[in-house]
């Protein structure tokens, strides 16, 4: 049977509340946030995914004030939510299961079907850490290794000269909080070091060390806290103590006990797929923005960026929209202004758009990735590199400032 009942996981109901907890953050964040809905297509608002470009076909709810459709079904799925905390609470983990597969359906298809524009790190975590804890036999086997995944992924993209120099953080005017600019590059290298020894650590037999790796961990996810927030914290400090911590470790590890059944390999597999996308990308994904979203992408460095579109009528009248980044953490993804540059192209109104693409790394001189005369005839490729995209873009005669962090630049 699909469904499984707890493979006498203590924690399990711990993990189930804090699953149910982060749906119900994201649900709250998506249904305000309106991008699935009749009316931010209409205005050329909703991104469809790169392989999915024809997602907007498939909308037929809108939200307040137009309609009701998106708050019904918000209030459904909410509904769900809360009968699924009842059934944790009495024990009835079978019925838990079935009424959160639906919430967790929904929350697959909103990620990777119907829109660009809700993908986050937590939300391919809480995904897959869901997908384990709802369907694999052996729980908690598989959620201690998706946790060892998920930090030597964060390792992976850390594998830059940003962190390695400290430029990620000299590149912002206040810093990092608490410590002094000298200290910028100790802290790059710092975090990198704590994503790569997590397996040794993690899995370590002597509880008292790796105890002292989990009191690193959380304090370094509560110091992260003055820069993401509260939300990703909230599910991987809690995550990380009831399975390493609460838990007794009587697990082997090796490739024959990691392919005892489907549902968790099958999982973990796909998240690794997923990190290695960008990778395989032609290119550097940091600059042209492509196959970041499909894995984890936290902290992967400062932005500033600068678009510039010049829609050229038929009636020879021309209009020009310059747009820029407002915060330093946000990606700069070309894609998005693609997309919607893309739908504008009206051939009986558009006779072209020009679009300029400028972007800033971490403080560094603004390079123009994109120039393009008439971005009408481009096409987008979600798994391979973009030609349009310049690899070794020009430089622009720019100064540059630091990067205010939460402010407009």
């Amino acid at each position: 049977m699909l469904i499984s009942a707890p493979d006498h996981f203590k924690g399990y109901k711990a993990l189930a509340f804090v699953i149910v907890f982060d749906m119900i953050i994201t649900f709250s964040d998506w249904i305000k946030d309106n991008y699935v809905t009749l009316s931010s297509a209409k205005n050329n608002i909703a991104v469809c995914p790169p392989y999915f470009q024809s997602c907007l076909d498939y909308y037929f709810l809108d939200s307040t004030p137009y309609g009701y459709g998106q708050n019904i079904l918000y209030m459904f799925l909410g509904t769900i939510l809360f009968a699924s905390l009842y059934f944790l609470y009495t024990e009835d983990y079978k019925k838990f299961a079935y009424f959160m597969s639906i919430p967790l359906l929904f929350k697959f298809m909103m990620l990777y079907i119907f829109t660009y524009l809700n993908t986050g790190n937590y939300n391919l975590l809480g995904l897959s850490m869901a997908m384990v804890l709802l369907y694999s036999k052996r729980k908690l086997y598989y959620l201690r290794i998706l946790l060892i995944v998920f930090y030597l992924s964060a390792a992976s993209i850390k594998l830059d000269k940003g962190y390695l120099t400290g430029g990620i953080f000299d590149s912002l005017q206040l810093g990092v909080p608490l410590f002094p600019h000298y200290m910028n590059s100790f802290l790059g290298i710092l975090f990198l070091i704590l994503c790569l020894i997590s397996p040794i650590l993690l899995f370590n037999k002597a509880k008292r060390i790796r105890v002292t790796y989990l009191v690193l961990l959380t304090l370094f996810h509560m110091y992260s806290i003055a820069v993401v927030g509260f939300r990703f914290p909230s599910l991987v400090i809690p995550t990380l103590w009831v399975i390493y911590f609460f838990e007794k470790d009587e697990f082997n590890y090796n490739i024959k006990t990691f392919f005892m059944e489907f549902i968790g390999p099958t999982v973990i597999i796909f998240t690794i797929i997923l990190q290695s996308i960008p990778f395989i990308i032609k290119g550097d994904h940091v600059l042209t923005g492509e196959g970041y979203k499909f894995g984890y992408y936290m902290f992967l460095a400062n932005y500033q960026c600068v678009s510039t579109v010049t829609t050229h009528n038929s009636n020879e009248e021309y209009k020009t929209y310059v747009s820029s980044s407002t915060k330093a953490l946000y990606m700069c993804d070309p894609y998005i202004d693609y997309f919607r540059i893309k739908r504008s192209c009206d051939p009986g109104k558009v006779k072209n758009i020009e679009w300029t693409f400028d972007k800033s790394i971490n403080g560094s001189p603004y390079m123009r990735i994109i120039n393009i005369k008439n971005a009408c005839k481009l096409e987008y490729s979600a798994f391979s590199h973009n030609d349009w995209i310049e690899l070794t873009p020009k430089i622009l005669e720019i100064t540059q400032k630091k990067i205010a962090y939460n402010s407009i630049i």
